[in-house]
């Protein structure tokens, strides 16, 4: 009997063991196939870094690339608002001669009417001051009365060529 329970513990074990060493197996098996996949996995993430890496640079160049375009936007806005200002500048100097040189309101007021429109055209906030000053002298040059200043010469000349007339036959 006890032979028998030897050989059945003996046999028993034996299964035992051969279970044993196949769920070994197939530990084996799967931690290979683990293996495998985490490989793959970091071999993935190493990829993903370095794609990530790249999209930083791109995207950090990008960022840098935004900010000179807007830099330059911000210089050409201001080239083109002080351009603008001085044409402004130049077509009011026009006018205050016109007025000032010849008495010729109608040029002055048509000038400064250029000046306006100009800077509407600008629509910046930094012309709004200068477009109230140039609103109160156009509404100042137009509550001048206008002088025909074609016709005064016409007769300023009549006159000349009257007084001369009469001195030539005096």
């Amino acid at each position: 009997d006890l032979c028998g329970a030897l050989a059945y513990q003996w046999q028993r074990g034996e299964a035992q063991a051969r279970e044993l060493a196949s769920r070994l197996r197939d530990a084996d098996t799967r931690a290979s196939a683990l293996q495998g996949q985490v490989r793959q996995s970091q071999e993935a993430l190493r990829d993903l870094q370095g794609r990530s890496a790249v999209l930083e640079a791109k995207l950090a160049e990008a960022i840098g690339q935004q900010s000179q375009l807007e830099q330059m936007y911000r210089t050409i806005a201001q080239d083109s608002l002080g351009a603008a200002l001085a044409e402004v500048e130049n077509t009011i100097a026009f006018g205050a001669q016109q007025l000032s040189v010849s008495g010729n309101v109608s040029g002055a007021l048509a000038a400064l009417q250029d000046a306006d429109a100009r800077l509407k055209r600008i629509d910046q906030p930094q012309a709004l001051g200068l477009r109230r000053l140039i609103a109160a002298d156009i509404e100042r040059l137009r509550a001048v009365p206008l002088v025909d200043s074609i016709g005064l010469r016409s007769e300023e000349h009549t006159s000349e060529l009257q007084s001369q007339f009469r001195i030539s036959y005096a």
